[in-house]
């Protein structure tokens, strides 16, 4: 048989189950994804955000690649971001805050057309810079 008509008949039979397909560029293999497979991916990513394919790869005892499982993320409409990053104030930090909101909430709007304000960015060096985030 022709290779096409081969994958009519793999496409045919998954429609029939329910299943989606994945035609590789390669044509090595065609993957059929049942729906009950895409719920369980989705259920981990609702318990954990920060999984990866990989990660999803063995808690669901996959055979496919992990690239098979990031490509079905995306045809749900989920894509790996990196998480915000929250900057963590101390109690002594709030306090030193809220000192100086209350020591020039008062001033008239002279005084604040003389004042130049500036942002702060806090750089860190951790090694979660890799992490990535599965969210919509």
């Amino acid at each position: 048989m022709s290779k096409s008509t081969v994958t009519k008949c793999i496409n045919q039979c998954c429609e029939e189950a329910g299943m989606t397909s994945k035609r590789p560029s390669s044509f090595k293999t065609l993957i059929c994804f049942p729906p009950s497979l895409d719920q369980a991916i989705l259920s981990i990513i609702d318990t954990d955000p920060l999984a990866t394919a990989v990660s999803i790869q063995d808690d669901l005892g996959l055979q496919c690649p992990p690239q098979t499982i990031r490509s079905r993320l995306h045809s749900m409409d989920l894509h790996s971001y990196t998480p915000a990053k929250k900057l963590h104030l101390s109690e002594l930090n709030r306090e030193n805050r809220m000192e100086c909101s209350l020591q020039y909430c008062y001033k008239d709007d002279s005084f604040w057309d003389h004042v130049v304000f500036c942002d702060e960015k806090t750089f860190s060096s951790d090694n979660h810079r890799n992490t990535k985030v599965w969210r919509i």
